[in-house]
């Protein structure tokens, strides 16, 4: 990366990053593997080109970055954790089973609430996710049916989601098989997001026009997978706070059977899981600093004190 190349044997390059990964928020060392970490997660808006050129998380609107598809490479460079899900698949037509959940591992892990949901060929729904910050409950919401989770688990403090400022996007489905036909099909949207700064001032709202679509494909023993992942801008001038959160999210989801097809929940055998969408909620230790001391930083940096770190809050 261009940044990484100016990191070489240059005292005041890296007395610049350094001044730079202050004003980002972002826990930077004069090394390149902090320089990459730069170069590839939070920024404020006004620095989405990079401070040499490069690429930090494209910009998704005003209030989000874009951070790519692989999931490994977002928790690593924006050291977020995976804390719960959504979880909508097409389940079956039996009431001991379910079509959408939530929880710390979607609908599979315990404690989770689950609804229950008649797929209709290429019918839209409307969803709503809810994110309380103050009671730590997130809500889904599916055509007026709801279902919540409490994310502030005393006995699991790992396991505590306290701060929702990143998500991930998924759409899946098996290759053709006994339990689905090629060329089946799902889809969700994300087409609104609300960002509330919780210093007081106003909350913000995206609208991302976020969608992702897997279809079945006629190999066998193979799936299709398409998923994104996103974090808060929380530099943005109209946000410009460490606490922001994602307070509601909201979008749709269809599934598309080809004509005569078979249906993944109606007819036997069942497809479950096989077919399905994913929202992911992550819990990154996020901070940008406040803009009076934005031009002290940028006064370290000249002076070149490169061993100095701003530390990124850490989850209780």
């Amino acid at each position: 990366m261009i940044v990484e190349k100016f990191m070489i044997n240059n005292k005041n390059i890296s007395a610049f990053l350094l001044a730079s990964s202050l004003l980002t928020g972002l826990s930077l060392n004069t090394d390149s593997a902090s320089a990459a970490t730069l170069a590839s997660c939070l920024v404020p808006t006004g620095f989405a080109g990079g401070f040499f050129g490069s690429n930090p998380g494209t910009a998704s609107g005003d209030y989000l970055f874009d951070q790519g598809s692989d999931e490994e490479t977002f928790e690593d460079n924006c050291d977020v954790t995976d804390i719960g899900k959504v979880d909508g698949r097409a389940g079956a037509s039996r009431a001991a089973d379910y079509e959408v959940g939530i929880g710390l591992n979607g609908a599979q892990a315990d404690l989770a609430d689950q609804l229950e949901l008649d797929w209709v060929d290429e019918s839209v729904y409307s969803w709503t996710l809810t994110w309380n910050p103050n009671t730590n409950i997130a809500t889904f919401n599916v055509e007026g049916d709801e279902i919540d989770y409490d994310f502030d688990l005393s006995d699991s403090p790992t396991k505590n989601l306290d701060k929702f400022n990143a998500f991930g996007i998924l759409a899946r489905a098996d290759d053709e098989s006994t339990y689905i036909d090629a060329g089946t099909a799902i889809t969700i949207t994300v087409d609104e997001v609300i960002i509330d700064p919780l210093n007081g001032n106003s909350s913000v709202t995206q609208d991302p026009n976020i969608s992702f679509t897997a279809t079945s494909d006629t190999d066998t023993n193979t799936s299709t997978t398409v998923k994104n992942f996103y974090t808060i801008n929380a530099g943005a001038t109209q946000l410009n706070s460490v606490n922001s959160e994602i307070t509601s999210m909201s979008g749709t989801f269809a599934m598309d059977i080809p004509t005569g097809g078979k249906h993944p929940q109606e007819d036997r055998p069942f497809a479950r899981s096989r077919i399905g969408f994913q929202i992911l909620l992550f819990d990154p230790p996020v901070s940008v600093p406040e803009p009076a001391s934005i031009s002290s930083l940028l006064t370290l940096g000249a002076i070149g004190f490169g061993s100095i770190k701003q530390k990124r809050k850490k989850k209780s």
